[in-house]
């Protein structure tokens, strides 16, 4: 059983044997716990560790760590000199990860895929800069990324994210229960956008008005 203390002043990690009653690990995080939809995965932001440091990379502050429930294996990798943690996003299968944090200035942007089985990373190419809000298509085989009010895809395991042709700049996002369709919404208009996922992304815009 996972534990995550998730909007706290200082947010922890735990995970316990039910069956035992027995503490395996109790973690400080910096910032929220992800959690795979299928539960195996959970990922999260942690300061550097001292021991376990590959001498041959650049050191870092901040970490990224995954943690395979069932076993209790945790890993690491160095993400970043600054100490803002990244927003992370977990694939509903638990094998890729999103990772976006940039410097207070907000000059220094790194925004990686990271593979969960070895850490591998890679950047994110193609003009997604932000990770303001993201949702998974149906089967998790597509995350569709709001940055900086432009729609961006990515095919799950990829670092390419291609640009979806909405019009306006959409604040709000969520995929439909069925996972066909993908509905925007701007905060300040009664302006939504509706794009066809099994179409080719084909876009409707719905403006509202009172009755």
């Amino acid at each position: 059983v996972l534990w995550t203390g998730n909007g706290c002043a200082t947010p922890t990690i735990e995970l316990r044997d039910v069956q035992k009653d027995v503490l395996v690990f109790k973690l400080g995080t910096l910032g929220d716990v992800v959690r795979s939809k299928n539960g195996a995965i959970a990922a999260f932001a942690l300061p550097t560790p001292a021991f376990g440091r590959d001498p041959t990379q650049p050191p870092t502050n901040v970490s990224v760590a995954v943690l395979d429930v069932h076993t209790a294996k945790m890993q690491w990798t160095g993400w970043s000199s600054h100490p803002q943690p990244p927003r992370l996003v977990i694939s509903p299968n638990g094998k890729h990860l999103y990772a976006r944090s940039a410097s207070a200035d907000g000059v220094d942007v790194k925004f990686a895929a990271i593979r969960t089985d070895n850490l591998s990373q890679k950047p994110v190419i193609g003009g997604a800069q932000q990770l303001d809000r993201a949702t998974w298509s149906q089967g998790g085989k597509l995350l569709y990324v709001l940055s900086n009010g432009a729609v961006y895809r990515i095919s799950t395991g990829m670092s390419v994210a291609t640009h979806v042709d909405v019009p306006g700049s959409p604040e709000l996002m969520d995929v439909t229960d069925a996972g066909d369709l993908l509905v925007l919404g701007e905060a300040t208009a009664p302006q939504f956008y509706v794009v066809d996922l099994v179409a080719s992304d084909k876009v409707v815009s719905l403006h509202l008005s009172a009755l």
